[in-house]
């Protein structure tokens, strides 16, 4: 039983492990995308930026709108 449990444990720190090692390929990979982008397409920071900010924005309104539609949604049908 004890080397099943061990085993599990291994396991469990192997798929943590390599779940982080598979994000960090993958934030290094769009920073080589996004050097690429600056240095060879000439694509100015400031665009990049600019586009960045904008889907910043956007996604920070439809999660506000999407909080304020569950919030009236859970006040109206609370029990009276």
């Amino acid at each position: 039983m004890d080397e099943l449990k061990q085993s599990k444990t291994t396991s469990k720190s192997w798929s943590l492990a390599r779940k982080r090692s598979a994000w960090l390929v993958s934030m290094c990979a769009c920073a080589a995308f996004l050097y690429m982008a600056v240095r060879v397409y000439e694509i100015h920071i400031e665009i990049l930026l600019k586009n960045f900010s904008m889907v910043l924005l956007i996604a920070l309104v439809v999660i506000s709108f999407g909080f304020f539609v569950g919030w009236l949604m859970a006040f109206f049908r609370r029990p009276k």
